[in-house]
């Protein structure tokens, strides 16, 4: 032990990569800095302990590191237990020199042990960071080519499972792979073919909760950014996402192989040409209201004056009243009455109506139309377009067999020989395949208007008017009684027409 001299003070550097509940190693580092200090006279006056931060972020941007490293008036050492605990870098390692040097900081590395307050010592320290950066390097190629080599081989290579699909054991017992989960994806389904049939993303988002489907991981909560998310994602077509980026303006990124195809992690849950039809939709949506919010006025895009064929909104406010409960005062008005681009002389002359009077009045008249009718929900079923597929196939096939004209290794023209063999027999099977276009159809639910309406709440029941298309034509008539008409889509008028001639 060092006597006779000052102690010295100094601060304890520990990092690690990657923390779990079984790693010692953040402890065995500060042991070995304590005893070091403990028989050189220097008191540890403080720890910078990083972990979950990795070797390639620079010392200054560590979070503990980094707030110590501004304070170096108030040490005199800086301790790592290992030199790859304090850079993998060959550029961090000689700004740390350079650091030390103008701060007069003495730097101690245990192992290898290094005095890097002389020439020698720091060339030292510096060629072993050259080959630290080269262990780095080494170890970034080998978790790429084995991450894809487990995708090559169908694994699943790990992360959140997407939603729609369970991880299982493989047969071979070699890894994990995905299936569909059947149960979430026809969830999926619905949502999708709601969507595309006219509804919003909000008012699934809102189904999901109200229904309380569990989510990937089990929660009950369903939000808006995650469900768009989910929808945008190609995942849905069993493909293994590379990059995300704005899912709102820019497409996701998919892993492809060698071949140019997209790298399948499991079977689709739709089809492509479904996916396209939703991603338009949600595109579309983005720039365009349905209504469908929780707490629309029921009568948004269902009820409009018969006379100027527009719209009426809902205007007024909810007043607080003296024993504090709010009483609402709603009216529903024509849209030209409130619009600025059209002259005085020709705004709707009818007055407005109250609210709750217009409501159960268009209601009535819409049950007295099809409350007896089944409802049926709006199924789009895709055709069969190959087209995309085929192409992307012909292109990669061509790529390869440029490449064949310039590969020299016998091994290497063999793998190309096998490939374009593979996507000559898939080009061949997609050009049988047959062309058949996109269609609508309606499925029951077994539940009538009348008995659904009577579980529905007077925002969702507005809801369900816009998805099924119904509009109600509403006008004052000379006395000023509000009377509607109903008109109905050609999918329900015939059904209703039906019914009601039963009724006669």
């Amino acid at each position: 032990m060092q006597t006779g001299a000052e102690r010295r003070r100094a601060v304890g550097a520990v990092r690690l990569s990657s923390l779990t509940e079984e790693t010692t190693s953040p402890e065995r580092q500060r042991e070995a800095e304590q005893a070091w200090a403990d028989t050189n006279n220097t008191e540890i006056i403080g720890w910078a302990i990083d972990l979950d931060v990795s070797a390639s972020i620079p010392p200054w941007e560590r979070p503990e590191l980094g707030a110590w490293l501004e304070r170096h008036t108030e040490y005199d050492i800086l301790i790592w237990a290992k030199l790859d605990r304090a850079v993998r870098s060959l550029r961090d390692f000689v700004d740390l020199m350079a650091w030390s040097e103008k701060h007069g900081i003495g730097l101690v590395i245990l192992d290898p042990q290094i005095d890097l307050t002389d020439m020698w010592g720091r060339a030292m320290g510096g060629i072993l960071a050259v080959f630290a950066e080269l262990e780095r390097n080494m170890i970034q190629k080998r978790t790429k080519e084995g991450y894809a080599e487990v995708l090559r081989q169908g694994r699943w290579p790990g992360g959140r499972v997407p939603f729609g699909y369970t991880a299982v054991e493989r047969d071979d017992g070699n890894g994990w792979k995905l299936i569909v989960n059947d149960a979430q994806a026809q969830v999926l389904r619905t949502v999708i073919n709601r969507i595309i049939g006219g509804a919003s993303t909000l008012s699934q988002v809102n189904w999901l909760n109200e229904t309380k489907v569990p989510t990937a991981r089990g929660a009950e909560s369903w939000g808006y950014t995650s469900v768009y998310e989910m929808l945008r994602s190609p995942a849905l077509l069993g493909q293994r996402i590379k990059d995300r980026g704005n899912t709102k303006h820019k497409k996701w990124d998919v892993l492809r192989g060698p071949d140019g195809l997209p790298i399948q992690f499991a079977e689709p849950i739709i089809r492509r040409e479904t996916w396209e039809r939703l991603q338009e939709k949600l595109e579309a949506n983005a720039y365009n209201t349905t209504g469908n919010r929780h707490d629309a006025a029921p009568l948004l895009q269902v009820g409009f004056c018969a006379r100027c064929e527009r719209p009426l909104y809902r205007r007024g406010v909810e007043k607080e009243m003296a024993d504090g409960s709010l009483k609402p005062y709603f009216y529903y008005r024509c849209a030209s009455a409130s619009d600025a681009t059209v002259p005085k002389a020709r705004k709707c002359s009818d007055k407005p109506y109250r609210f709750q009077e217009l409501e159960e009045l268009v209601f009535a008249e819409v049950l007295n139309v099809i409350g007896g009718l089944e409802v049926q929900q709006r199924v789009y079923v895709p055709g069969e377009d190959h087209t995309e597929t085929l192409e992307t196939a012909q292109a990669a096939y061509t790529e390869l067999a440029e490449q064949l004209t310039i590969t020299r290794s016998s091994s290497g023209r063999k793998k190309i020989m096998e490939q374009l063999s593979s996507l000559d027999e898939r080009i061949a099977e997609l050009e049988e395949l047959p062309i058949r276009p996109s269609s609508w159809h309606y499925e029951g639910t077994g539940q009538t208007y009348a008995k659904l309406w009577e579980t529905l709440s007077d925002v969702e029941r507005g809801a369900l008017l816009r998805e099924a298309g119904v509009k109600v034509m509403c006008v004052r008539k000379p006395d000023h009684t509000p009377v509607a008409g109903v008109v109905l889509p050609p999918n329900l008028a015939e059904r209703a027409k039906s019914w009601a001639s039963g009724r006669r």
